[in-house]
């Protein structure tokens, strides 16, 4: 192992290393194209993380997405009938399709044997996608850098946007730069924004076609850092982790809607937080990974320094 971390000092190696500890899993890889790493990645940064049903973990980068089963690491791309190199956002709907977003705002969808390109009847978002979610009527709901969120209805998208409100309207979002979109326990959708936290709540038969009320969370509230890039729940233990721009990491308790700082979890610039049954993993700005145990004192980087 000390060998092993000596080589991998780049953030495409760390995270092949750091997976292999965290998963284990011995399930078969769909047939994809592999990647020569370290050499692929040298360069490329991890954005966004997402664990699947049957254990995979993907990682989106500027230079495709990367697939791990627990025994291998394979690099997709276009050449794999993604839409483009870039991915910024992944998402597993309750089908177990995988969505996946791209910069230019296009999308990409795998069922589980292939990858393809999504193109929907009213044409897709034109901004960079951040996010997906969906909510507990169903709804897919696509969250963008600068041109607010859509729902997917049929086929077809609806923007909800400060921009496309009417004048004079009160219950719009405070930004349209998303982030991040969650569902929450009740129907509604907390969502990461450069203004704070939102919160989407449903007040009709579902959250669209103006059925709904917004709640903003900021530092008035609490809130460390009003720019919030990422959202992660820990169903174990209870809360929702919040990473912000210049604050680092912390919890918030939907029922007591108070947020608290860690013990033992140092200040550190993230990307994107990863909550599992034995700890947190943190996708580092500056590059590698960060596991945070739940135990105190229990707190791994690699590569180290």
């Amino acid at each position: 192992m000390q060998q092993t971390s000596r080589h991998l000092r780049r953030w495409g190696c760390s995270l092949v290393l750091l997976l292999l500890m965290a998963l284990g899993a011995q399930a078969q890889v769909p047939p994809l194209r592999r990647a020569q790493l370290p050499t692929a990645l040298i360069d490329a940064p991890i954005t966004a993380l997402l664990q699947d049903h049957r254990g995979y973990l993907w990682g989106a980068t500027p230079k495709g997405l990367l697939l791990f089963s627990g025994t291998e690491v394979r690099l997709v791309t276009t050449r794999d009938s993604l839409a483009e190199n870039h991915v910024t956002a992944l998402y597993e709907d309750r089908d177990g399709q995988v969505w996946i977003g791209h910069r230019s705002g296009a999308i990409s969808r795998y069922d589980g044997r292939h990858f393809a390109p999504v193109e929907l009847p009213s044409g897709n978002p034109t901004k960079e996608i951040r996010a997906f979610t969906q909510d507990s009527y169903g709804q897919l709901w696509v969250a963008t850098k600068g041109e607010g969120r859509y729902y997917n209805s049929a086929g077809r998208l609806y923007l909800y946007s400060q921009s496309a409100a009417e004048e004079g309207a009160t219950n719009v979002p405070p930004s349209d730069e998303f982030y991040r979109l969650l569902p929450g326990a009740q129907g509604d959708i907390w969502a990461a924004t450069d203004a704070g936290m939102t919160r989407l709540v449903a007040t009709g038969a579902d959250t669209t076609n103006g059925k709904h009320r917004i709640e903003s969370l900021s530092q008035k509230d609490g809130l460390p850092d009003n720019y919030v890039k990422h959202l992660a729940l820990d169903t174990w233990a209870g809360v929702v982790w919040v990473t912000m721009q210049d604050s680092g990491v912390a919890t918030f308790d939907p029922a007591k809607r108070r947020f608290a700082r860690m013990r033992g979890l140092p200040r550190l610039m993230a990307n994107a937080t990863l909550p599992v049954e034995g700890g947190l993993w943190v996708a580092l700005s500056e590059g590698g990974l960060l596991f945070w145990g739940r135990k105190p004192g229990r707190v791994l980087r690699l590569p180290s320094a």
